[in-house]
């Protein structure tokens, strides 16, 4: 198990298949301090839905440090935005996961 998935019934990637299109309504910081393996992660706390089902929104969590960055540069004239659930090159050349700006939601938006 990577740091990345957070052994929770919330994790990200209980939820989401890498490839995936979801509604991002908001994302914070719940925990800075959260120790697994004796190293420290920062515990993101994202509200989302699908995109078939906007009006459904849950929470997941992450400990990815994507996910925390993408927290700590919140600018809410952004959100909601539809992003992608991908993996990327990480900031040392690992993997990882992180979610990738697609466009600005819009409800009337009908994909083709």
């Amino acid at each position: 198990m990577g740091m990345f998935d957070k052994p929770s019934d919330t994790a990200i990637g209980k939820f989401f298949n890498l490839g995936a299109e979801l509604i991002l309504w908001d994302i914070n910081i719940t925990n800075d301090n959260v120790v697994i393996s004796g190293k420290v992660a920062i515990e993101t706390t994202a509200v989302v839905s699908r995109t078939d089902a906007a009006d459904e929104k849950f929470q997941v969590t992450s400990l990815g440090a994507a996910l925390a960055r993408l927290a700590q540069q919140k600018d809410m004239s952004e959100l909601p935005a539809v992003v992608r659930y991908e993996e990327v090159k990480g900031q040392r050349g690992n993997a990882a996961k992180a979610l990738v700006f697609v466009r600005k939601h819009n409800p009337d938006h009908i994909p083709f």
